[in-house]
């Protein structure tokens, strides 16, 4: 029988309302989650905040909102409302999160992979402590995106990851909910991914594989960027706007941010949603915000949060859910440190800070952590990227590393996307059925069941077969080689202790190195800290300086537009200490893989070398000799012709101003270790540098895991070879993220099997 329109709607919003009584106040942040009284009297109003000047007068304006009963009257209509949630992510962590806003959060976004067990305990940690999670779920984790999730291929790992979810509890032993954005910011990543009709095909697959499973306490977040026009959405799907339908979604949470050089307030971003979820009976969230730090006064951006919550509680006074918002506090264009005046609005308004009440009624709150200190993190990676990638790029997440076609493969990069093609065929409209258990043929995926990815031969040369050096044995009596340092980028770096911790764990041992993505132009402070945290490990910092951020291309670096920025870096940078009070030793390699078409339209080979030999003058002029510059190109680079003098062809910048070469190389089928790096171990050689291995790793989804393992011996003993043979090896630097980053799978994440042994027996011993 087929409902009509009202009566649907009536029937999808009582069936799909999400339980707010399980979800905590800001004000009993510690207790446990309560049942709702079910009571329907009418609450008390929002305090009147007034003029902004008598905004920080006011000790806890928000005294009454945190005690807004689970339903109010509206318009003689009885109208479910949910307690508030404010949070959002600053470098993965609940502690950062809160160091970043300035008070207690008791909504954290992060994303999830079936499968993580660290991902999972990080929403058990949340629940434990009253905070409500909101994961992600993104088509990009899987191997075939979206499509492969909505021809039912993960059902069997979806099912695993939802029955476990249906598990949690709160501290009271209710039943814990849970939000999750399923390919947040679709409109953004779709060609990645899959079309709009694969997206809303995965996203009702997604839906109903946790509805079998019982997994209702997960809550579907719908989440495109304000890029997407919802005016003329209702309930039915429409695959051209990614609209799944109010039938599978049970929150209305977009993205959205004030962009750079043009104030846009929160509610002009956000109004054309919450009209949405007003017409479909859901209610809203913002899951991401925040405001560029260009362009707009410290008064104008504290000013916009106050606006924000004006909106907020003007709506919400009228009996609209707006259920919480979620703000994006880690990246150097959106607030990654907000201002003690933001903080100050936010804490009298969104939140309510945590400390005692001083005279004036300024609330007394922790300051805000450096970086070094004991943080976790997300992309993560970047938006990413990596990442974790490598870092976010509002409205979407990290900053992914570049990668070499040969030998590696990168994530979306700003202004690189593979074209999509053609029209939807038919057949992406279709999708299968899931009625009663989940058939017994959905069972998981082996490391090789498909064919890995092979891009076009113009796009993969190979690489020429380079017969390693037979070194002489070492002369009688010479000291012992030094030991090759193993580390590198795990997807959410940057995110201090916990960060490190998680890369020891990755790898199956101690870190001696770690590589991490910064953006030229970001804040010197934050990354010093960083660093520090680094050597106060012992372990040695690499940090890649991206370029393609806050406008820094080569003929400005060059020419000395940045000079006050590279001068006040390598003067910060150049008086650090290590754990001992030894100058500390930092590697630094600016534009890496300026080779690669992701990273050429920064430049001609010409422009990159002079902004190289500029940005070295630099730190030279200032006696920062302890930072070391790293050439780091992508290996399909032809180095044989390389030597002692610059070749500006080659974008090769001479003996003289390079310390370490230290090139990026991945092995995504068959390639062996001397394959990818002989060449660039010879330069090292012939010009008497020290050589390093700044990214690499081997496609898990193109070999087993005993050929993964052997290929990390074989990369041991042959750098043992070439040590013997002359050469100064500083370390491996291991790339660990998967993801389908445009033309294929690929997991170079080491396994906690035979790889994680191999590495423990030959570089961690």
């Amino acid at each position: 029988m087929r409902m009509d329109a009202t009566s649907e709607q009536q029937a999808e919003s009582s069936a799909r309302r999400i339980d707010h009584s399980a979800l905590i106040s800001l004000s009993d942040f510690q207790q446990a989650h309560v049942k709702s009284s079910g009571t329907t009297k009418e609450p008390e109003k929002f305090l009147d905040l007034g003029k902004s000047s008598d905004l920080y007068k006011l000790d806890d304006p928000l005294a009454d909102f945190h005690k807004t009963p689970t339903h109010r009257l509206t318009s003689d209509t009885e109208a479910h409302q949910h307690k508030f949630l404010f949070g959002g992510n600053a470098h993965g962590t609940l502690d950062s999160l809160e160091s970043a806003i300035g008070g207690k959060a008791n909504l954290e976004m992060f994303p999830v992979k079936p499968g993580n067990r660290e991902q999972m305990d990080h929403i058990r940690t949340d629940l434990a402590k009253g905070v409500t999670p909101e994961i992600s779920l993104n088509g990009e984790f899987f191997r075939g995106g979206d499509k492969a999730i909505a021809t039912g291929r993960y059902d069997k790992q979806l099912t695993q990851m939802a029955h476990e979810l249906s598990q949690m509890k709160n501290p009271d032993g209710t039943k814990a909910e849970i939000l999750m954005r399923f390919g947040k910011e679709m409109d953004l990543q779709h060609k990645f991914v899959g079309t709009g009709q694969d997206y809303v095909n995965a996203f009702q697959r997604v839906h109903d594989v946790f509805q079998n499973a019982g997994a209702d306490n997960v809550k579907m977040v719908w989440c495109p960027t304000k890029k997407v026009d919802p005016s003329e959405l209702a309930n039915e799907a429409n695959p051209d706007k990614y609209w799944p339908g109010s039938k599978y979604v049970d929150v209305i949470g977009p993205d959205g941010y004030s962009p750079k050089h043009k104030e846009e307030s929160f509610q002009k971003i956000f109004e054309p949603f919450v009209d949405l979820a007003k017409r479909t009976g859901k209610p809203f969230m913002s899951s991401e915000t925040g405001i560029h730090t260009d362009g707009m006064t410290e008064k104008q951006k504290s000013d916009w949060w106050q606006k924000a919550f004006d909106y907020v509680k003007n709506e919400r006074d009228k009996g609209t859910d707006i259920m919480g918002v979620g703000g994006f506090f880690r990246h150097p264009e959106t607030n990654e440190t907000l201002s003690d005046n933001q903080r100050k609005v936010l804490s009298h308004t969104f939140i309510k800070a945590e400390g005692t009440t001083g005279s004036g009624g300024d609330a007394v709150r922790p300051p805000h952590e450096p970086p070094h200190s004991d943080h976790h993190g997300h992309d993560p990676d970047h938006h990413g990227h990596p990442p974790d990638h490598p870092g976010h790029h509002p409205p979407t997440d990290h900053e992914p590393p570049g990668h070499d076609r040969p030998h590696h493969c990168h994530p979306h990069h700003p202004g690189h996307k593979p074209p999509t093609d053609g029209p939807i065929p038919p057949d992406q409209g279709h999708r299968p059925p899931i009625d009663g258990p989940l058939p017994p043929d959905h069972s998981p995926i082996p490391p090789v069941i498909d064919p890995i990815y092979h891009p076009p031969p113009d796009h993969i040369p190979v690489p020429p077969v380079v017969d390693p050096i037979d070194p002489p044995p070492p002369p009688p009596g010479s000291n012992p080689p030094a030991d090759i340092l193993f580390g590198g980028y795990t997807s959410g770096s940057w995110r201090g202790n916990e960060a490190r911790d998680a890369l020891d764990r990755e790898i199956g041992g101690k870190a001696e190195l770690e590589q991490f993505y910064r953006p030229m132009g970001g804040s010197i402070t934050d990354l010093k800290n960083y660093i520090q945290g680094d050597l106060d490990r012992g372990i040695l910092p690499e940090v890649s300086l991206n370029p393609r951020k806050n406008d820094f291309n080569y003929t400005d670096i060059a020419s000395g537009k940045h000079d006050q920025y590279f001068r006040d870096l390598a003067t910060q940078l150049g008086n650090m200490k290590d754990a001992k009070g030894n100058p500390a030793e930092i590697l630094m390699r600016p534009g890496w893989e300026f080779n690669l078409r992701w990273m050429k339209n920064m430049g001609t080979s010409e422009q990159y070398v002079a902004a190289f030999q500029h940005m070295h003058d630099i730190f030279q002029q200032e006696g920062a000799n302890n930072v070391k510059f790293v050439w780091s190109p992508g290996s399909k680079l032809d180095m044989s012709g390389l030597g002692s003098e610059p070749d500006l062809q080659h974008y090769w910048p001479g003996a003289k101003y390079v310390d370490v070469v230290g090139p990026d190389g991945y092995c995504n089928r068959d390639q062996s270790f001397e394959q990818i790096f002989n060449p660039a171990m010879d330069l090292a050689q012939r010009i008497g540098k020290s050589f390093m291995v700044s990214e690499t790793g081997v496609n898990r989804e193109a070999m087993t895991e005993e050929q993964t393992a052997d290929w990390w011996r074989s990369a041991f003993e042959t750098l043992q070879r070439r040590q013997a043979a002359g050469l100064d090896v500083t370390g491996v630097a291991a790339f660990m993220k998967a993801g389908d980053f445009g033309w294929g799978y690929f997991d170079y994440n080491i396994s906690k099997g035979a790889e994680q042994d191999t590495l423990r027996d030959t570089f961690l011993q």
